[in-house]
Protein backbone atom coordinates (compact mmCIF):
# COMPACT_ATOMS: atom_id res chain seq x y z
CA UNK A 1 0.00 0.00 0.00
CA UNK A 2 1.47 3.33 -1.04
CA UNK A 3 0.81 6.52 0.81
CA UNK A 4 0.53 9.80 -0.95
CA UNK A 5 2.75 12.63 0.22
CA UNK A 6 1.29 15.47 2.24
CA UNK A 7 -0.05 18.27 0.08
CA UNK A 8 2.24 21.33 0.22
CA UNK A 9 -0.48 23.63 1.52
CA UNK A 10 -1.24 21.27 4.43
CA UNK A 11 2.44 20.78 5.14
CA UNK A 12 3.23 24.49 5.29
CA UNK A 13 0.22 25.37 7.42
CA UNK A 14 1.20 22.49 9.71
CA UNK A 15 4.61 24.12 10.13
CA UNK A 16 2.97 27.46 10.98
CA UNK A 17 0.57 25.92 13.52
CA UNK A 18 3.39 23.87 15.06
CA UNK A 19 5.58 26.97 15.30
CA UNK A 20 2.73 28.95 16.88
CA UNK A 21 2.21 26.27 19.54
CA UNK A 22 5.94 25.92 20.16
CA UNK A 23 6.43 29.67 20.56
CA UNK A 24 3.41 29.87 22.88
CA UNK A 25 4.95 27.24 25.16
CA UNK A 26 8.42 28.78 25.06
CA UNK A 27 6.99 32.24 25.81
CA UNK A 28 5.33 30.97 28.97
CA UNK A 29 8.56 29.28 30.06
CA UNK A 30 10.52 32.49 29.46
CA UNK A 31 8.05 34.57 31.46
CA UNK A 32 8.27 32.12 34.36
CA UNK A 33 12.08 32.08 34.13
CA UNK A 34 12.21 35.88 34.19
CA UNK A 35 10.19 35.95 37.40
CA UNK A 36 12.24 33.14 38.92
CA UNK A 37 15.57 34.81 38.13
CA UNK A 38 14.59 38.36 39.07
CA UNK A 39 14.04 38.46 42.80
CA UNK A 40 13.24 42.18 42.72
CA UNK A 41 9.96 41.66 40.89
CA UNK A 42 7.34 40.16 43.19
CA UNK A 43 5.23 37.42 41.67
CA UNK A 44 1.59 37.56 42.83
CA UNK A 45 1.08 33.83 42.20
CA UNK A 46 1.97 31.01 44.53
CA UNK A 47 4.85 28.68 43.57
CA UNK A 48 2.32 25.94 42.84
CA UNK A 49 0.77 28.18 40.15
CA UNK A 50 4.21 28.63 38.57
CA UNK A 51 4.71 24.86 38.62
CA UNK A 52 1.35 24.41 36.90
CA UNK A 53 2.38 26.94 34.25
CA UNK A 54 5.63 25.05 33.66
CA UNK A 55 3.74 21.77 33.22
CA UNK A 56 1.24 23.48 30.91
CA UNK A 57 3.93 25.03 28.76
CA UNK A 58 5.73 21.69 28.44
CA UNK A 59 2.40 20.16 27.34
CA UNK A 60 2.07 22.88 24.70
CA UNK A 61 5.57 22.18 23.42
CA UNK A 62 4.82 18.43 23.31
CA UNK A 63 1.63 19.17 21.37
CA UNK A 64 3.65 21.27 18.92
CA UNK A 65 6.05 18.37 18.33
CA UNK A 66 3.15 15.94 17.87
CA UNK A 67 1.39 18.27 15.43
CA UNK A 68 4.62 18.83 13.48
CA UNK A 69 5.04 15.05 13.13
CA UNK A 70 1.36 14.59 12.14
CA UNK A 71 0.63 12.48 15.23
CA UNK A 72 -3.03 12.28 16.18
CA UNK A 73 -2.19 12.47 19.91
CA UNK A 74 -0.51 15.81 19.20
CA UNK A 75 -3.64 17.04 17.42
CA UNK A 76 -5.86 15.97 20.31
CA UNK A 77 -3.59 17.55 22.91
CA UNK A 78 -3.37 20.76 20.86
CA UNK A 79 -7.16 20.92 20.54
CA UNK A 80 -7.60 20.64 24.30
CA UNK A 81 -4.89 23.23 24.99
CA UNK A 82 -6.19 25.67 22.37
CA UNK A 83 -9.77 25.31 23.62
CA UNK A 84 -8.69 25.95 27.22
CA UNK A 85 -6.68 28.98 26.09
CA UNK A 86 -9.65 30.31 24.11
CA UNK A 87 -11.79 30.18 27.24
CA UNK A 88 -9.05 31.78 29.35
CA UNK A 89 -8.48 34.51 26.77
CA UNK A 90 -12.18 35.32 26.57
CA UNK A 91 -12.27 35.59 30.37
CA UNK A 92 -9.18 37.82 30.35
CA UNK A 93 -10.63 40.09 27.66
CA UNK A 94 -13.76 40.50 29.78
CA UNK A 95 -11.93 41.23 33.03
CA UNK A 96 -8.70 43.06 32.14
CA UNK A 97 -8.28 46.67 31.17
CA UNK A 98 -8.52 48.05 27.63
CA UNK A 99 -4.74 48.41 27.26
CA UNK A 100 -4.22 44.67 26.87
CA UNK A 101 -7.44 43.74 25.07
CA UNK A 102 -6.00 44.25 21.58
CA UNK A 103 -3.17 41.80 22.18
CA UNK A 104 -5.51 39.30 23.78
CA UNK A 105 -7.94 39.60 20.89
CA UNK A 106 -5.20 38.88 18.37
CA UNK A 107 -4.16 35.81 20.40
CA UNK A 108 -7.81 34.73 20.50
CA UNK A 109 -8.09 34.98 16.71
CA UNK A 110 -4.95 32.87 16.24
CA UNK A 111 -6.18 30.23 18.68
CA UNK A 112 -9.58 30.01 16.97
CA UNK A 113 -7.94 29.74 13.54
CA UNK A 114 -5.72 26.92 14.82
CA UNK A 115 -8.77 25.12 16.24
CA UNK A 116 -10.63 25.51 12.95
CA UNK A 117 -7.62 24.11 11.05
CA UNK A 118 -7.52 21.00 13.25
CA UNK A 119 -11.10 20.16 12.24
CA UNK A 120 -10.72 20.56 8.46
CA UNK A 121 -11.49 17.23 6.74
CA UNK A 122 -8.13 16.99 4.91
CA UNK A 123 -6.23 17.82 8.09
CA UNK A 124 -8.15 15.26 10.13
CA UNK A 125 -7.51 12.63 7.46
CA UNK A 126 -3.77 13.38 7.47
CA UNK A 127 -3.58 13.01 11.23
CA UNK A 128 -5.62 9.79 11.17
CA UNK A 129 -3.09 8.27 8.75
CA UNK A 130 -0.45 8.67 11.45
CA UNK A 131 -2.62 7.66 14.40
CA UNK A 132 -0.74 5.96 17.22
Amino acid sequence: MTTRPVEPSLKYVNWIVSLFLFLLGVRVLLVIASYAMNGNVPRPDKPSVMLGEVVGSIAIILAAVGVFEWKNWGRRLAIVICAMNVLGTIYSIATLGPGIRGRLFSALVMLVLALMWFFLPDVRAEFKKNQQ
